[in-house]
């Protein structure tokens, strides 16, 4: 856990968007670092547990600990969950086409492939299943976001 949000905290370091996205990236890095200082808080939770007891740790204070962290990280989960229509709107080319409809991705249709094939390698089957978590959740609803009727950067612009 601790890797991938790293690996998820460097991969958006670098990168930048425009207005009014330009504050989503430390958004998203923001709950990354809260997630690993509540997983890093949980390891040392349950670390006092595998060693002897020791007489100055109140376990039943880390026993009471536990569920607020866990509810903490679930509602940070949720949160990226309701940031997904933002972080697609991301992908959306703000030039109208002829219509006056912003139709079209800033994307290819190869990179959509991969970002498909990435979700469905990702998650597989998890992403059919009820009641899943809001990670799972999140990236069903992109991959529904992904598979509307949007035409990619290099479709033409009827």
């Amino acid at each position: 856990m601790q890797f991938e949000l790293r690996a998820g905290i460097v991969g958006l370091e670098g990168m930048r968007l425009n207005q009014p996205f330009d504050e989503l990236i430390a958004s998203i890095t923001g709950f990354y670092e809260h997630k690993l200082r509540l997983n890093q808080r949980m390891i040392d939770i349950s670390s006092a547990f595998i060693v002897d007891p020791e007489p100055d740790v109140d376990y039943g204070k880390l026993v009471a600990e536990m569920p607020k962290i866990r509810a903490e990280s679930d509602y940070i989960d949720h949160a990226l969950f309701d940031a997904i229509p933002l972080i697609f709107a991301t992908l959306i080319d703000q030039k109208p086409d002829p219509k006056n409809h912003v139709s079209h991705l800033i994307i290819t249709k190869a990179e959509r492939a991969k970002l498909l094939s990435d979700l469905t390698g990702e998650f597989g089957s998890k992403l059919d299943q009820k009641d899943q978590n809001f990670t799972v959740s999140a990236a069903s609803v992109l991959k529904a976001y992904l598979l509307k009727d949007f035409k990619c950067s290099d479709d033409p612009w009827d």
